[in-house]
């Protein structure tokens, strides 16, 4: 009797355990479920496609929020981001990159080496990671990690290159010039006033120039020509006689009709024969209402144009004689 009451009081003190136990027990599955649906959320996250999408741009933004986070929310961001990287399924340099960023920010310039480097293999024709690849080789002295695709031992030379000029090597300076030669990226003109113009001593410069062409680039005609595409007018009105101060009368070939015309017109005057302008001013003024009917876009440009000749034959002194043409606006 005396044992059974030990027994008795024994499983009433054993209770509480085994209530905690039970409810232990039929939580498991629930937490089972928990780490189960942590573990789908990640593969989801993994296997969203970059782009322009919802998704994505939700995605992209919580991990650069985490990352700027406390530590742990950050190493959960770049581990997200490699795995992003990393998975065979999708092309996904863009993960690969903005990895590279971050760890770069982190001064892990090691790691961030290779995750451009492989952002770069996926996408080796974006010209950002490429040049982040370029940026970061040189900045390590790696330029080998550049032997990538066609152009890729011709980006390691000229890095090496670079390296060589920034530590005063001129002898391998020499020799990587020989080399590049053949590619006809590097001119004479690089050594004079470019970015290798401290790379070598007067004596290697005339050895280096003779291993190199002379530069076939106009860059005073490329100036203007990309000025002139910059105006806003540059789509029917050939600016590249004003941009240069020259005077239109003096232009022998013009790329627009419309400034053609004008120019005729201009000449007309300056010859003092008044009929001739009238007929030139006629003829502009129609190319100006038939391409404003033809190209809407530009309608309030021609306009422009058409409101520009009036003010300048009402004001301009070169006008003053043949005032009488503002009767064919």
């Amino acid at each position: 009797m005396r044992k059974s009451k030990i027994v008795l009081n024994h499983i009433r003190r054993m209770i509480p355990f085994l209530f905690i136990i039970i409810s232990l027990a039929l939580t498991l599955p629930w937490i089972d479920n928990c780490t189960s649906a942590t573990n789908e959320e990640v593969v989801m996250k993994v296997n969203i496609k970059p782009g322009v999408n919802p998704e994505y741009l939700t995605l992209s933004e919580k991990i650069f929020l985490d990352f700027y986070g406390g530590e742990e929310k950050r190493e959960e961001s770049l581990s997200l981001l490699k795995q992003r990287c990393e998975n065979e399924s999708s092309n996904n340099s863009h993960a690969c990159y903005n990895l590279a960023v971050l760890l770069f920010n982190l001064k892990r310039y090691d790691e961030s080496l290779e995750f451009i480097q492989k952002a770069v293999e996926k996408s080796p024709e974006d010209l950002l990671y490429s040049s982040m690849l370029r940026t970061m080789a040189g900045m390590m002295n790696k330029p080998e990690k550049l032997e990538l695709g066609k152009e890729g031992s011709m980006l390691a030379n000229i890095t090496r290159l670079e390296v060589a000029c920034r530590n005063k090597n001129e002898e391998y300076a020499l020799q990587l010039i020989t080399q590049l030669k053949e590619t006809k990226v590097l001119n004479s003109s690089l050594f004079r006033n470019g970015s290798f113009s401290d790379c070598l001593s007067s004596e290697n410069k005339k050895i280096a120039e003779k291993e190199m062409q002379r530069p076939v680039v106009n860059y005073r005609e490329l100036y203007y020509k990309e000025k002139a595409l910059s105006d806003s007018f540059s789509g029917i009105w050939d600016v590249s006689y004003f941009l240069r101060k020259n005077s239109l009368e003096n232009e022998k070939a013009l790329n627009s009709r419309l400034t053609e015309l004008w120019k005729n017109v201009r000449l007309a005057v300056k010859s003092g024969n008044g009929s001739k302008a009238r007929g030139e001013l006629r003829a502009f003024l129609q190319e100006i209402k038939e391409k404003k009917n033809s190209q809407k876009g530009f309608s309030s440009k021609y306009t422009a144009i058409e409101r520009a000749a009036y003010l300048l034959i009402e004001q301009d002194d070169f006008f003053m004689k043949t005032r009488d043409l503002l009767q064919e606006f």
